[in-house]
């Protein structure tokens, strides 16, 4: 799916780099592929319902692959993934779609395009299909369906003060909640649940710092994401030059990339003054 999650991460070279999350979906929505491995039969989970979709998986397969023989498939809607997530697993007992159960009343025709698009990434396939199409522009709606309840005071502070400078007050305050204390994720967009994720390693960073990552990740809201092949690109060159328009774009990624060394050293999350 769509883990239409993007993210501002850590490199192995300990630079900071933007990077989008996969659609593991519909990582895209968030789409998990497993190959060739032993699950246990979903159909005993609690809450989930087997359903008879032979029909709408083989036309998907046969959209991908026209001369193949159609394998055993089956799919089933239940509550254990995030909103609007998805899964695939493809192994010795065919085809197995899992699919968040508000998908159970999205026309068929999007539906049609997520397999598809699941599909397409565990096997990976790059031809693009009016399907997929479909699906992916049902994504980037998503987030409207979403219901907003937790912003928390220090981030949707930071939100506010980003909203007035760059987007004149128009964008709508979406979910805004601290994640874990990581220093390679340091926050990302969740175009299911319309929310933004915020490292608490971020909890005493100066202002101006909590503003720059909140600001990228506001920026993935307005940007959303274009498809390029099997991929869901989420920083495009009119992504970049907007993330640029920030004051003192370049030595705030130098100080975030201190800040974020200093807190994996494990030493005082310090003054502001540490990090020029």
């Amino acid at each position: 799916m769509v883990h239409a999650n993007n993210s501002m991460l850590r490199n192995g070279r300990g630079e900071v780099a933007t990077s989008l999350l996969d659609f593991e979906f519909v990582e895209e929505v968030d789409a998990e592929i497993l190959q060739d491995k032993e699950i246990n039969s979903v159909e005993k989970d609690i809450g989930e319902k087997a359903e008879s979709t032979h029909d709408l998986i083989a036309v998907a397969f046969r959209a991908i692959f026209p001369r193949k023989d159609i394998p055993l498939t089956s799919l089933v809607y239940n509550r254990r993934f995030t909103r609007f997530n998805a899964n695939i697993r493809v192994g010795g007992r065919g085809i197995e779609i899992g699919m968040h159960e508000e998908w159970r009343d999205i026309d068929d025709s999007i539906k049609l395009g997520l397999i598809e698009h699941l599909l397409r990434k565990v096997y990976r396939r790059v031809e693009m299909t009016p399907s997929v199409l479909l699906y992916k522009n049902f994504v980037k709606t998503i987030s409207s369906f979403a219901v907003v309840e937790e912003q928390d005071v220090v981030l949707k502070a930071s939100f506010d003060r980003n909203n007035i400078l760059f987007f004149e007050g128009g964008l709508e305050c979406p979910n805004l909640k601290w994640g874990q204390e990581s220093t390679r994720r340091l926050a990302h967009y969740n175009f299911q649940s319309h929310t933004i994720v915020m490292s608490t390693a971020f909890c005493s960073a100066p202002a101006e710092m909590l503003d720059f990552i909140m600001y990228h990740e506001m920026l993935h809201i307005v940007h959303k994401f274009h498809v390029r092949g099997v991929r869901d690109v989420s920083h495009s060159a009119a992504f970049r030059a907007d993330e640029r328009k920030f004051p003192r774009f370049e030595m705030l990624e130098k100080e975030i990339e201190r800040y974020v060394r200093t807190v994996k050293n494990g030493k005082k999350k310090g003054s502001w003054w540490k990090f020029f």
